[in-house]
């Protein structure tokens, strides 16, 4: 997914877990036990109410009163929906919450040792975790993958999470389920090195690292369909690529054993299959990744370390390409809104795509080979291949990023409502955790 359209996922409940009553960012804010804001509210008996950000279950409820001193146990943060008036009808039940009780919305996670609300612990982990909590944390779980081969991308296509494996040249298949197995799709022939991949709800597109081909493979089929074909001398190499309703964005290079000559640039390709053999060439530059968004399409020139943009239908022959940045080591690139997010050497940064300003946000430093980006409402996320580790940093530069997850050489990174994918590098295999 390394090149995918990253942004606000459609239909997502985003939520937040707090540490402080800082974090909550409003005066009356206040970070309860259960690890989430809440806000004054006279028509609550708490005087409390949890925020937009809390568990769907929760967001919007009371936060329940804590007992008298002298009483048994403590409610841990845990709402009670009874006599409120949020409008959600999940009926009642008593857990045991370190030892006292307290009625309300729940249901227990046998599996992880964590009492839960409405299917969220109450500490911030998911009670779905299939590899259990830790820390308030879900546990990575390793989807499983080919003996061999590498994890180079990773996308989301309908209901299944897709990735391609590098020099085992083939394409892999899960379940988007957090638990789902994996199974081999497809070997696809013809094809040096399947490297970066994006998709749409029927279909994954690939590049070919060492030749000249763009394919794509229907989903959960397996059928494999050529899109284009730069060449002869085309090479893609880890070049990155967008997909649009209508068309199809993508890199050749001259970096793969100095082959690329004429056909390094950045290409376009009708996705309904007529210009197999006639791509457009938008311009001749070293191009590492391609995101898009509703007027654009971006890339990291890696020649002269720029990120530049073209009116989705601009070129051939029409205007020139506009940048945005010039940097250090620009590699990933994700988009959201009006901010593209970026790798710059070792660092996480965004800018804005609109207005003059221009203005720049630093998310993270010190990072060691920055290889994919996804965002939502609240996290940039990213993959530290030479860390071997998967990291996210809040949207809120106040607050520090974390490593989520330790994987050997993590490269591509998808995510969906509640899951973050990524594929490691050898051996290729698929790995989850919950947000």
């Amino acid at each position: 997914m390394i090149a995918a359209l990253a942004a606000a996922l459609p239909g997502c409940h985003s939520t937040f877990l707090c540490e402080t009553n800082q974090q909550c960012n409003s005066d009356d804010g206040q970070c309860e036990a259960s690890g989430y804001c809440s806000f004054d509210d006279d028509g609550c008996g708490s005087g409390r109410r949890y925020g937009s950000f809390a568990p769907e279950a929760i967001a919007g409820t009371c936060v329940p009163v804590e007992p008298p001193a002298g009483t048994t146990g403590s409610t841990g943060g845990v709402p009670s929906t009874q006599g409120q008036t949020s409008g959600q009808d999940t009926g009642s039940a008593t857990v045991s919450v370190d030892g006292g009780s307290s009625t309300g919305s729940a249901d227990t996670s046998t599996d992880t040792g964590f009492e839960t609300v409405g299917g969220e612990c109450i500490n911030g982990c998911n009670a779905g975790c299939p590899n259990g909590c830790a820390n308030g944390q879900c546990e990575a779980v390793d989807l499983g993958g080919p003996g061999g081969g590498e994890g180079i991308g990773v996308v989301i296509v309908g209901s299944w999470v897709v990735w391609s494996t590098g020099t085992s040249s083939s394409i892999q298949i899960a379940d988007l389920a957090p638990d789902g197995m994996s199974e081999h799709l497809q070997f696809v022939s013809g094809n040096d090195y399947v490297t970066n991949i994006v998709g749409n709800e029927t279909h994954a597109y690939f590049l070919d690292y060492g030749g000249p081909r763009l394919n794509r493979i229907s989903i959960p089929d397996g059928e494999v369909e050529l899109v284009a074909e730069v060449g002869p001398d085309g090479q893609a190499g880890f070049s990155g690529l967008a997909l649009t309703a209508a068309d199809v964005y993508f890199g050749m290079t001259a970096g793969v054993g100095g082959g690329g000559g004429g056909s390094t640039g950045l290409w376009r390709a009708a996705i309904d299959l007529s210009q197999v053999d006639s791509p457009d060439l938008l311009v001749p530059e070293e191009v590492r990744d391609v995101v898009v968004d509703d007027t654009y399409v971006y890339w990291t020139n890696t020649t002269d370390d720029v990120i530049a943009r073209l009116p989705l239908l601009g070129a051939p022959g029409g205007e020139a390409p506009e940048v945005l940045v010039t940097g250090r080591e620009l590699n990933a690139l994700a988009i959201r809104g009006n901010e593209i997010f970026f790798g710059d050497a070792d660092e996480i940064r965004s800018v804005e795509t609109t207005g003059s300003d221009r203005a720049m946000t630093v998310y993270a430093t010190g990072q060691n080979n920055i290889w994919d980006i996804a965002t939502d409402d609240l996290h940039v996320y990213w993959t530290a291949n030479g860390d071997n580790t998967v990291m996210r940093a809040p949207l809120d530069t106040s607050l520090p990023a974390q490593a989520i997850a330790n994987s050997t050489g993590p490269l591509g990174l998808e995510l969906s409502c509640e899951t973050v994918y990524w594929v490691q590098q050898t051996p290729g295999r698929l790995h989850s955790r919950l947000k």
